[in-house]
């Protein structure tokens, strides 16, 4: 079965979502899509067989806690037993990816940040981004995600925790073909191939995850390929910077 394909949104960011789920309609992906609303107007802006309504807990303030909640709610979706592909609103769509998180053949599939955190990025020459990955629910899954909610506590950003706690877990990644792509004043590593890493957790449990290649799963990008299947350029967190930055590329599809 299609993962389900999860988005989260708040009211200021209904535009952005709006402009993901047209280009999943595009590719005719959108009747697997959920928008988990955080907030009233959110859930009111959508259909409601499309909506998960999660708002935030009374009293949650900051990235942080709205980044547990993410987890949080994640874990409640896997529960379920359906696998979950997480995407940020302004990872548009182009192409089907589900025969490349196949193709990687691990319960865990990200797709590839530039540097932050920093301390991993210097250790291992690449670090994993928390816009757009698969999770299958697998014990392995289950665990992962109660190791991210932990350092959560600390490391206040998933984006950290989850690097880091994967950075703990094994033991290298296998990068075939590798070369570097240059992001400010430094660089990451990358492959046209999917990178992969085997290791343990803390309990001596097999652990394997993924990486898609950069160059179909872009952060760091100027112009659309025939190669983009999801397109996730980096850009400003507002919601108008995050359209500029769509228009300009052609992924403001609405």
């Amino acid at each position: 079965m299609t993962p389900r394909i999860v988005t989260f949104c708040n009211a200021g960011y209904i535009p952005v979502v709006e402009n993901w789920l047209r280009a999943l309609d595009n590719i005719e992906m959108d009747d697997r899509a959920i928008v988990v609303s955080l907030d009233d107007s959110t859930r009111d802006a959508f259909p409601a067989g499309r909506v998960l309504h999660r708002p935030l807990p009374p009293g949650a303030q900051g990235l942080g806690a709205l980044w547990s909640h993410r987890i949080a709610v994640l874990r409640e979706l896997l529960s379920t037993g359906e696998a979950v592909i997480h995407s940020d609103a302004d990872a548009v769509w182009l192409r089907d990816p589900i025969p490349d998180i196949d193709a990687c053949a691990t319960p865990i599939v990200f797709t590839q940040g530039t540097f932050w955190p920093p301390d991993v990025h210097a250790r291992r020459g690449l670090v994993l981004c928390c816009g757009f990955f698969f999770l299958r629910p697998d014990p392995q899954v289950f665990r992962f995600l109660d190791a991210v909610a932990a350092r959560m506590s600390t490391d206040r950003d998933d984006q950290i925790a989850m690097n880091r706690v994967v950075d703990a877990w094994i033991d290298d990644w296998k990068i075939d073909n590798p070369y570097r792509v240059s992001f400010r004043d430094i660089q990451f590593i990358a492959s046209r191939m999917p990178i992969r890493a085997h290791g343990f957790d803390e309990a001596g449990n097999e652990v394997a995850i993924s990486v898609l290649p950069h160059h179909a799963y872009p952060r760091i990008l100027d112009s659309l390929t025939q190669d983009t299947v999801v397109a996730h350029p980096l850009s400003g967190k507002s919601r108008s910077e995050k359209e500029r930055c769509l228009r300009r590329l052609g992924l403001w599809v609405i």
